[in-house]
C-alpha cells in the first residue's frame, strides 16, 4: 500500500511520460511555422532548401547536445540551467531572459499563423488588421486559461493536438508530388538572384528563417521536474522528435516548391490550402485548413505552457522576482502564464498594422536569434562540462552546434541583431534589481 501511494505521488508530481515529452518537442516545432514558412522561403527560390537542409543538420546536433546535457542535469529550465551551471548567474539570466522572450514571441507568431489560415473561412482577416488582432487575442487568452487549469490538463491537450496536426503534413505533401513540375522547382533557383542575392547570401538568409521551424527542439528539457524518468525520457524524446520533424520538413518543402509556381507561393497566405485546392478541389481545402488551425493550437499550447515555467525556475534561483514562485494548488505557475500572455498582447498590438506575413517573418526572426543565443551557450557549456569525459565525436558535434548557431545568428541581419541586443539590455536592470533584493534579504537575515 505504501509503495502504491509513493508511485501515485510520483505520477502526480511527474505527470508527463515519453509520448507527452515527444508531443512537446514535435508540438512546439510544428506549430504554424511549417505552414507559412514555404511562402517566406520562396523568395530565395530552391536555394532556400539548401539552407533548410543545413539547418536540419544543425538542429540534430543541438538535439543531441541537449539530450546529453539533460542526462547529466535533469532539472527544469532547459538551456538556462546549463548556461548558469557553467558561466554563472548573469549569463544564466541572459539565456533565460532571451529564451523567455522567444517563448512568448513564439506564441505570437503561432497565433498569427492560426489567424492566417482562419482567413480560409473569414476572408476579411487578410485585409482587416484590427479584426485579425482581435481573433489572435481570443486564441492566446483561451489557451492561456486552459493551461491555468493545470499542467496535467495542458499536457493531455498537447498529445491530442499533436496527433491531429500530422494529418496535413502527410496528406498535402504526398498529394503535391502528383502535381510536381520540375520547372517550378529548378527554375525557382533564379528567384533569389532576381532580388539581388548571391548564392551564399540567399542560403544564409533562408537558414535564418528556417531555424524557426526547429525552435522548440529542447522543449521537453524545460519542464524536466514534471517528466517521469527525465534522464532517459527527455533524451530519447528530444532526438526522436527532432529527427522526425526534420524529415517531415524537408519532404514538405520539396513537394510544395515543385507543386506551386515560385511567385505564387511567395505571396500565398495559406500555401497548404492552395495545394489542397490544386490536388483535391475546393471541397477538401477547408478540411486541411481546419487541421492546420488545430496544429497551430497545439503549437501555441506548447509555447504558453513553457512561458510560465521559465520565470518560475529563474525565481527559484533568485534571478527573477519572487512573486513568480507562486503557483496554484496543483503547482501551475499562473502568474508566469498571465504575464507572458500580456506581453504577447502588447507585441501583437504593436505590429497589427503590418500584413500577417510581415508580422510573422519579423517575429520569428527575432525569436530565432534569441533562442540561438541560448543554443550557443548551451553547446559551449557542454564542451566545458564534458571536456575530460566525452569522446571526440561528442566534442565534434558540440563544435558543429556552436558554429551553426553563430552562422544562423549572423544571417539574421543587422536590424534584427540590434533589436535583440536592446532586448537583452532591457533585462539587465531587472537582473541587478533582483540581485540587490537577494543581497538585502541575506543581510537582513544575518541581522535578525
Amino acid at each position: 500500500m505504501a509503495k502504491q501511494t509513493e508511485q501515485s505521488a510520483l505520477s502526480t508530481a511527474r505527470p508527463f511520460g515519453f509520448w507527452t515529452a515527444v508531443s512537446l518537442v514535435i508540438g512546439n516545432m510544428i506549430g504554424t511555422g511549417i505552414y507559412l514558412l514555404p511562402a517566406s522561403l520562396a523568395r530565395y527560390g530552391s536555394l532556400s532548401l539548401i539552407g533548410f537542409a543545413l539547418t536540419a543538420l544543425g538542429a540534430l546536433c543541438l538535439a543531441y547536445v541537449f539530450a546529453v546535457l539533460t542526462v547529466r542535469n535533469p532539472q527544469s529550465g532547459g538551456p538556462y540551467t546549463h548556461g548558469q551551471a557553467v558561466f554563472g548567474n548573469l549569463v544564466g539570466f541572459l539565456v533565460a531572459w532571451g529564451y523567455w522572450i522567444m517563448n512568448w514571441t513564439g506564441s505570437a507568431a503561432t497565433a498569427i499563423g492560426i489567424v492566417s489560415y482562419l482567413s480560409t473561412f473569414v476572408p476579411e482577416l487578410v485585409h482587416n488588421r484590427l479584426l485579425a488582432f482581435e481573433y489572435g487575442m481570443v486564441i492566446v487568452w483561451s489557451v492561456t486559461l486552459i493551461n491555468c487549469l493545470g499542467l496535467r490538463f495542458g499536457g493531455a491537450v498537447q498529445v491530442i493536438l499533436t496527433s491531429v496536426k500530422l494529418i496535413p503534413l502527410i496528406i498535402v505533401p504526398i498529394a503535391a508530388l502528383f502535381w510536381f513540375h520540375p520547372d517550378n522547382f529548378f527554375l525557382s533557383v533564379g528567384s533569389a538572384m532576381d532580388d539581388g542575392h548571391t548564392t551564399f547570401s540567399a542560403i544564409n538568409a533562408a537558414a535564418a528563417l528556417a531555424i524557426w521551424s526547429f525552435i522548440g527542439l529542447e522543449a521537453a528539457t524545460v519542464p524536466a521536474d514534471r517528466i517521469h524518468s527525465p534522464e532517459k525520457t527527455i533524451a530519447r524524446a528530444t532526438i526522436f522528435g527532432t529527427a522526425l520533424v526534420a524529415l517531415i520538413y524537408l519532404f514538405t518543402n520539396v513537394a510544395l516548391f515543385g507543386a506551386i509556381p515560385i511567385h505564387t507561393l511567395a505571396t500565398s497566405a495559406t500555401p497548404f490550402v492552395d495545394v489542397a485546392k490544386l490536388a483535391f478541389g475546393d471541397y477538401v481545402a477547408p478540411i486541411i485548413a481546419v487541421c492546420v488551425i488545430i496544429s497551430g493550437l497545439g503549437g501555441i499550447n506548447g509555447w504558453i505552457l513553457l512561458h510560465g515555467q521559465i520565470p518560475q525556475v529563474m525565481a527559484k534561483d533568485s534571478l527573477f522576482p519572487r512573486q513568480f514562485l507562486r503557483t496554484s494548488a496543483d503547482g501551475t505557475p499562473v502568474l508566469g502564464l498571465l504575464v507572458g500572455s500580456f506581453l504577447i498582447t502588447l507585441l501583437m498590438m504593436a505590429s497589427y498594422q503590418d500584413s500577417l506575413l510581415q508580422q510573422f517573418e519579423m517575429i520569428i526572426t527575432v525569436g530565432s536569434v534569441m533562442t540561438l543565443f541560448a543554443y550557443f551557450i548551451s553547446s559551449l557549456a557542454a564542451l566545458f562540462l564534458f571536456k575530460n569525459t566525452k569522446t571526440l565525436g561528442f566534442k565534434l558535434i558540440c563544435s558543429l552546434a556552436i558554429i551553426y548557431s553563430l552562422w544562423a545568428i549572423g544571417g539574421a541581419g543587422s536590424k534584427v541583431l540590434t533589436f535583440c541586443g536592446l532586448g537583452y539590455l532591457i533585462g539587465i536592470p531587472l537582473y541587478l534589481y533582483v540581485r540587490h533584493q537577494v543581497l538585502s534579504l541575506k543581510k537582513l537575515t544575518k541581522i535578525c
